[in-house]
């Protein structure tokens, strides 16, 4: 576990530059050291100061062979129609890849997918009457696809919590429950630079997802986090 001090004239800011100085970790947690002080005219008289604590990446880089391997030498001896069929496996793989990666919309929109993800390119490589089939076990297992009034408020009260510590209270946000989706609105910018947003939105809802696993002890599977701004 490593750690990083930063300051900034606001928590957001102070966040931002140390989470970049880090290497822009996946996993990381934040300690407030110091709040800002703002003086006549919203002067900054003193900066925040905050922690960053994150793990540090390790790159494993493919051993390269430079003498030809046996695997090869097989498959140039193999028959024309099994070498079509090896080639056509690997866009399969490559496409079952980016179906696990996190969706995004726009710069200014980030889902955070706990479950079902892309979901609907898998329904539409199906024929209709198993699409239908496919769909009837969802309304059974109903509750594994429902945000509870519990799970909300807790989402409500991390969120609040971590504008406050920013140093945002002027922005204000909505959340709308449309299963399978819970979606956080705001009103305005959390961050400075608007290219900047998505990686914000980004690992924002990794920490509310984490602190929501913590609470309630589950996975959250087939339920989805949407933040965007208005």
């Amino acid at each position: 576990m490593k750690s990083l001090i930063e300051e900034a004239s606001t928590i957001g800011k102070a966040i931002e530059k140390a989470w970049e100085r880090a290497g822009k970790p996946q996993s990381f947690s934040i300690k407030v050291f110091e709040n800002p002080e703002y003086g006549f005219l919203g002067i900054t008289k003193r900066y925040g100061k905050i922690a960053l604590f994150f793990e540090e990446a390790i790159l494993h880089d493919p051993i390269k062979k430079n003498t030809t391997s046996a695997g090869d030498f097989k498959k140039n001896k193999l028959p024309k129609h099994q070498l079509k069929n090896e080639a056509s496996v690997r866009p399969k793989e490559k496409h079952k890849k980016e179906a696990s990666s996190f969706e995004g919309k726009e710069d200014t929109q980030y889902i955070q997918s706990i479950g079902l993800q892309n979901q609907k390119e898998k329904n539409s490589s199906m024929l209709p009457g198993e699409l239908d089939h496919k769909k009837e076990p969802l309304k059974k297992q109903h509750p594994q696809y429902i945000w509870t009034n519990s799970m909300v408020a807790h989402a409500n009260g991390i969120i609040k919590q971590m504008i406050h510590l920013m140093g945002r209270p002027d922005v204000h946000f909505t959340i709308q429950s449309e299963h399978p989706n819970l979606k956080v609105i705001f009103d305005g910018l959390l961050v400075n630079e608007p290219k900047k947003e998505y990686a914000f939105y980004k690992h924002f809802a990794h920490i509310i997802i984490t602190s929501l696993r913590t609470k309630f002890k589950t996975e959250f599977k087939h339920l989805r986090l949407v933040l965007s701004r208005e």
